[in-house]
């Protein structure tokens, strides 16, 4: 009798695990089938916003302090344009499709980029963020992949822009 209630208990953990599979498969599939919408259209086709400010030095330093806190660094910056980046966990999910769709094994580890474009225009600065991601192949070679169709990474640094735009205007 104990072996039969064993095998039941065993049947029943694997039906179990067959259905938590087959529920996280049909969320997956249902994630991929209805990808999620812009919160808003830009004219570059990129995260925008204009901020009423010229003050480009304390929307440099808030960016920079929003991204420092989220494990970005700096990796350039110029009069116009700050490129913050961060190495992604390589044993995120992420990073391995994005090391399998952008390089090999002996690429280097995806590197999630954020180039800020910061433009001065009459009272008020222009900030757009171009997203993408890269890696360094063996031989040198840099695979980059551009992100501006992603709708969930639009959608949040159009977010986090919002809430730069409400703090530089609230000083």
């Amino acid at each position: 009798m104990k072996k039969f209630a064993s095998q039941n208990s065993k049947n029943l953990l694997v039906q179990a695990a067959l259905l938590a599979g087959l529920a996280s498969s049909a969320l997956f599939v249902q994630g991929c089938a209805s990808p999620s919408n812009r919160i808003t259209r830009t004219q570059s086709g990129y995260p925008e916003i204009t901020i009423n400010s010229v003050d480009v030095r304390a929307i440099r330093s808030n960016l920079v302090a929003r991204n420092a806190a989220g494990g970005w660094t700096i990796e350039t910056e110029t009069e116009n344009m700050l490129l913050m980046t961060r190495v992604s966990n390589p044993l995120e999910t992420s990073s391995v499709i994005a090391q399998a769709m952008l390089g090999n094994s002996r690429s280097t580890t995806p590197k999630a980029e954020a180039r800020y474009i910061i433009t001065l225009s009459k009272n008020q600065t222009l900030v757009v963020v171009q997203p993408s991601i890269s890696t360094q192949m063996a031989g040198g070679q840099i695979n980059r992949m551009d992100l501006k169709d992603n709708n969930d990474v639009f959608n949040n640094f159009q977010n986090q822009l919002a809430r730069v735009k409400t703090e530089i205007e609230a000083n």
